[in-house]
């Protein structure tokens, strides 16, 4: 590399001219040191790769100079050297050898490495020579090999790009590969200009784009990323997951790169020799049948396309001579085919693969069908092994009937026992599917209207089952920013069509990103069987998006119903979106009624639905979609044993339920009785598969973690860390907590006051029992769980589990007692002991009836604010200690502006114990705000200080200051936006302090950002939305 003096031009070494300005430019260097170069291999921005040999000698080597703008300096030589050092340790067999860096005499740093004839990989691909998938999986092999002993090592390479590997072909025709490794990837961090393969992997790396620590797995997805780059010949893929469904390969080696290019680390396989165990295991008979299809594939994709060329050339060349058009009409004769010829292409391609579906469904009471219904609907093939993708609305349809539901509760009230029953019937494009001479018939009997015999059936073979069933979003929130409330489902046929192409996923794709009016097509089935002959045979509309949302794509394509569950489909051939339903907009009149617009397709973006299938894929259990009317009678038969502490024979009724019913919350129950029974192993089972079918289950992950803290894997649960770190607004608060108090990081004297509820207050004491247990202090345990027991919520989990486990401290003391003498005492202790503890459950029972019938007038709709908190001043009178209740009566006495009673109840709560939680942090602010608005101002401002400098959260202790004075309200401004729990907690303290300072007008527009949180369940929340209504009225 040299530079143009004229110019400043950066050049190649053998250019003699400038092309810029036209200067002659100096001859390049022709040695460095006594090394005279052969040959320039490659020149970069910052460094000169080339051939070298000394002066009469024949071994050649290579040097890479490292040019002034590299930013190599003194320092970074020395830390090169001492790394050039370190790699001599690897096997030369397998690694690129550097032997030293030196500087040259006019001041250049260079590496002098052992010179490889290597292959270029442009001429690789253009060769054909990977095109053989024997030898593409041999060179495979040889890289995991290499991985695997670099990891060995100690080392890690997340950063490898093709550019790493350094191929030499062998003189059988084979390939030897070796990687040129080095220990530190960039030269200068603060020199920010990586080549376009390191910067297109930096670019597209979930551990490197998520700020995940790198480990092994970051290396093993980075080799997945190589290898689909080896197999396609492509080397800057956007959608390696979509352009891994498009290639012909073995099963089981899609099935590992599926795993290595998964976006969750723990999906990955956990090591080198884990990829080289499956790579191995690849059959030579699948290896030639999947280069059989690949070449099936790539032959008559060549053929055709050169006749077409061949073809347009012709009749363009015959134009030109005949009419002189020129160059220009032979390019738009000959360009690329038009955007509507490649849609067209795709409708064709994955026809096939649109299935047809009809669900028939009915409420039974006894044998007896009390409803029944149908729907019918799309689905599209995702995967070989069987899976179609839907809409939820599709494929339990009777989740969304609301005469259903309403049925089921009527006949619940009555005594009665409703149960669901369903048949789901599905046809790929082509299958015979509907008799028309129904019509004739005047049925609706499924058996008449389709031809069952040719479907694959929820209860026949060959067959279809719902594999998985995304739950509807049911906070405000969610609801809010999920129109189309995840609807997708996940279906299984068997056996798989060996003979249908899956339809590509972009599951990489920010829906926010898709331009403008760019061109997809939908494939479906609108009006379902009513547009249909005997054959299945699936429409296609062409459309264009309108506009885009994280949660939701708006095309113009006309849907209809049948076109659920269908796919979207843009220009590259991959699926953006499952075909939902269509906007709606209410008619005015005497009788408004719901008009539907049917050219405003709502489109549901895939990339949850893709992340799902590939859950499914690694084996995790998800809902499908099944109501069980009977829950609360199952739940009660466990509950029966429970209570008499029958723990075995608990853990077997919720297995008997469990079998019986589809509903995840026995997988639960069945998890804590295995627990209570002692049963560890089969507990953690049972709470993986809960947590799988509901990824926001805390409470289960929590107790995961304490049974891997029992057997001392707390490191490698997977759950651990989302814990320990889960804060004041998150959800799974509390058990953040628990889990702080689990791994040392609250102590236990202060984890004994830091409960707001008798519930939580029995969770921290059965915890704390658990630890001294296992410390082997069973004495202060069995006191510990004493209080959890007698304390608990009747009939609740952790009251259980409390009773188990201090019958298993009990069972320890007695058996360590000596003389019957003692034994016989203890043994009167603990009858004395399990008496008090009847009376107490029984009391505590009819507690808990009283605070049910309370609670359940608050959810009474449209209950005025002043019952809202007469009611809350019975169930706080129930349960004095009751922290929440003082929170809810503290916000709803301020909300009707009886700022004194709002105060004390504030300070009640403030001068108990407690845990630096949301509700302690919003009370401490609302303390000094109901100060202020019962005009003792000095004090308010002393206790705001005082809260300020008491706090150990930094983002409170931020809105403290902005109340003070001692900073913006627009500094704080892009932190809110972060969270809605921040969004709320701000606006909330500057409305408040607003109307402290009779600034109404500031007061209305903090309390309306307040509402943009929809966090309706907080009681913040109503506190703000009643002032906002007070003050409105004032105006």
């Amino acid at each position: 590399m040299k530079i143009c003096y004229g110019c400043g031009q950066l050049l190649a070494e053998e250019v003699v001219f400038c092309p810029s300005c036209g200067n002659r430019v100096g001859a390049g260097r022709t040695q460095v040191d006594d090394y005279e170069i052969q040959e320039i291999l490659h020149e970069g921005h910052s460094s000169i790769l080339c051939k070298a040999r000394k002066k009469g000698q024949e071994e050649y080597v290579m040097l890479r100079l490292f040019m002034p703008q590299s930013g190599v300096d003194e320092l970074i030589a020395a830390r090169l050297a001492r790394e050039v050092e370190e790699l001599k340790r690897l096997p030369a067999s397998h690694f690129v050898r550097h032997f030293d860096i030196r500087r040259s005499w006019d001041g250049i740093w260079y590496r002098v490495s052992e010179w490889i004839d290597a292959e270029n990989w442009g001429d690789l691909f253009r060769s054909g020579a990977l095109e053989d998938l024997s030898r593409v999986l041999d060179l495979f092999s040889q890289l995991v090999s290499s991985l695997k002993k670099l990891h060995q090592a100690g080392y890690l390479i997340p950063h490898l790009t093709l550019n790493d590997i350094i191929v030499i072909r062998r003189e059988d025709g084979g390939f030897h590969v070796k990687l040129d490794y080095k220990l530190s990837r960039f030269l200068n961090p603060k020199v920010d200009r990586p080549p376009p393969m390191l910067k297109h992997l930096l670019s597209c790396h979930p551990d490197i784009l998520n700020g995940l620590p790198l480990d092994t797995r970051s290396d093993i997805w980075s080799l997945g990323k190589i290898f689909v780059e080896i197999l396609t010949g492509e080397f800057e893929i956007q959608e390696l997951s979509g352009k891994l469904e498009q290639l012909e390969l073995p099963q089981s080696l899609k099935l590992l790169l599926r795993t290595m290019l998964s976006a969750e680390p723990d999906l990955r396989p956990r090591s080198a020799a884990e990829v080289e165990e499956i790579l191995h295991s690849i059959s030579q008979e699948e290896i030639l049948e999947a280069q059989k299809r690949r070449t099936e594939t790539i032959k008559p994709a060549i053929t055709a396309r050169a006749k077409n060329l061949w073809r347009l050339g012709r009749g363009a060349i015959s134009l030109l001579l005949a009419s002189g058009l020129g160059v220009t009409g032979y390019w738009f004769l000959v360009r690329q085919p038009r955007e509507a010829d490649i849609l067209e292409r795709y409708a064709n391609r994955y026809a096939g693969s649109i299935a047809f579906v009809l669900v028939d469904y009915k409420l039974k009471e006894v044998e007896q069908t009390v409803y029944r219904n149908r729907a019918e609907g799309t689905a599209f093939l995702v995967d070989s092994a069987g899976y179609l993708l839907t809409s939820r609305h599709v494929a339990c349809p009777w989740l969304e009937d609301p005469q259903l539901q309403n049925m089921a509760e009527a006949l619940k009230a009555r005594g009665g026992a409703p149960s669901l029953d369903y048949r789901m019937y599905l046809w790929f494009e082509g299958a015979r599917a509907f008799n028309r001479a129904a019509v004739l018939l005047d049925t609706r009997d499924v058996t008449d209207l389709y031809y069952l015999e040719s479907a694959f059936q929820s209860h026949g073979s060959p067959s279809v089952k719902i594999e998985g069933v995304a739950k509807k979003p049911t906070a405000t929130r969610q609801l809010i920013f999920s129109p189309l409330r995840d609807d997708f489902a996940v279906l299984q046929v068997t056996p798989a069509p060996q003979n249908l192409r899956p339809l590509p996923l972009a599951s990489g794709l920010d829906p926010r990103q898709i331009p403008k009016l760019s061109k997809i097509i939908t494939l479906g089935f609108p009006l379902g069987s009513r547009t249909q002959a005997e054959q299945v045979n699936v429409s296609v509309t062409r459309g264009n998006v309108r506009r885009s949302f994280e949660e939701a794509i708006h095309i113009d394509a006309a849907l209809y119903g049948g076109n659920s569950g269908g796919p979207v489909i843009d220009e590259k051939g991959m699926v953006i979106g499952i075909a939902s339903g269509v906007a709606t907009e209410r008619a005015q009149g005497l009788l408004p009624t719901v008009v539907p617009l049917w050219n405003l397709g709502m489109v549901l973006p895939i990339g949850k639905a893709a992340a799902f299938v590939e859950e499914l894929r690694k084996g995790q259990v998800k809902w499908k979609g099944l109501q069980d009317f009977l829950l609360d009678t199952r739940l009660e038969k466990v509950l029966k044993k429970a209570r008499e502490a029958r723990w075995a024979e608990a853990a077997e009724e919720a297995d008997r339920q469990r079998q019986k019913s589809p509903e995840p919350l026995l997988t639960l129950v069945s998890a804590l009785m295995h627990w209570c029974a002692k049963d560890h192993h089969r507990a953690q089972q049972l709470l993986s598969q809960y947590v799988s079918t509901d990824p926001e289950a805390a409470a289960a992950k929590f107790l995961s973690l304490v049974l891997d803290w029992l057997s001392d894997r707390v490191s490698k649960n997977p759950y651990k860390d989302e814990l320990v770190l889960a804060g004041w607004g998150s959800p799974w608060e509390f058990q953040g907590h628990l889990s702080r108090i689990l791994v040392g990081q609250v102590e236990e004297r202060v984890s004994l006051q830091s409960w707001d509820t008798k519930s939580e207050r029995t969770w921290i004491q059965w915890l704390l029992g658990l630890m001294l247990e296992k410390r082997g202090e069973l004495e202060k345990a069995q006191e510990r769980l004493k209080e959890a027991v007698f304390e608990a919520p009747a009939d609740s989990w952790e009251g259980f589990l409390a009773q188990a486990a201090l019958e298993s401290v009990q069972e320890k003391r007695f058996q360590g007692l000596s003389g019957e003498q003692l034994r016989a005492a203890y043994m009167a202790e603990l009858r004395e002991l399990r008496k008090r503890l009847s009376e107490a459950q029984r009391s505590e029972r009819e507690k808990r009836k009283k605070m049910e019938e309370l609670q359940a007038k608050l959810q009474e709709e449209s209950i005025p604010l002043q019952e809202r908190v007469r009611i809350l001043g019975e169930m706080l009178a129930l349960e004095p200690e009751n922290g929440k209740l003082m929170e809810e009566m503290a916000f709803l006495e301020a909300a009707q502006g009886r700022w004194e009673k709002a105060l004390a109840h504030t300070r009640k709560f403030l001068g108990r114990a407690g845990r630096e939680n949301a509700r302690r942090l919003t009370l401490g602010i609302l303390e000094s705000v109901c100060l202020r608005l019962v005009g003792r101002q000095d004090e308010a401002l002393e206790v705001l200080e005082a809260f300020g400098s008491r706090t150990r959260d930094p983002w409170h202790r931020a809105i403290t200051e902005a109340l003070l004075g001692k900073r913006s309200r627009a500094s704080l401004l892009p932190e809110a936006a972060q969270s809605p729990e921040k969004l709320l907690s701000l606006h909330l303290a500057l409305g408040a302090w607003a109307e402290g300072s009779s600034d109404k007008k500031k007061a209305l527009e903090e309390y309306k950002e307040v509402m943009a949180s929809f966090l309706d369940g907080w009681v913040q929340f109503d506190f703000a939305r009643e002032r906002l209504k007070a003050l409105r009225q004032l105006e």
